[in-house]
């Protein structure tokens, strides 16, 4: 997994974590990451909440195709609220919320690269 705090380093193979200034705005992917351990992940959810961070999905799922977008509202949708993930369509996803105003300090994800690249 790749665990980024974000401080201006842009290299996905590049990782590290610090602390940050609050209000941190944690990004989880959706696919290989979040799907494999829902509990463990809504137990630090819960976690991070509880100390004022915010918590997003950012997912390459296409969330105009109705499975996909169901099997993410079922899950996290349901923990963070669907107005806390993003569709990315299979797009880069720090320019897809950059575009957005939306940019995370920490990514969390199972494939870096998808962070940076197109699927």
């Amino acid at each position: 997994f790749f665990f980024q705090a974000e401080d201006g380093i842009r290299d996905y193979k590049v990782t590290g974590v610090q602390t940050c200034a609050l209000p941190i705005l944690v990004a989880i992917d959706f696919d290989n990451t979040y799907d494999i351990a829902p509990d463990l992940w809504n137990g630090i959810i819960e976690m991070m909440d509880k100390q004022g961070w915010r918590v997003i999905c950012v997912t390459m799922e296409d969330g105009d195709i109705p499975d996909q977008y169901n099997k993410v509202a079922d899950t996290i949708g349901k923990v963070i609220g669907m107005d806390n993930v993003y569709f990315t369509n299979g797009k880069k996803k720090m320019k897809y919320m950059k575009k957005n105003d939306i940019e995370p300090n920490i990514w969390i994800d199972n494939n870096p690269k998808r962070i940076f690249k197109d699927k």
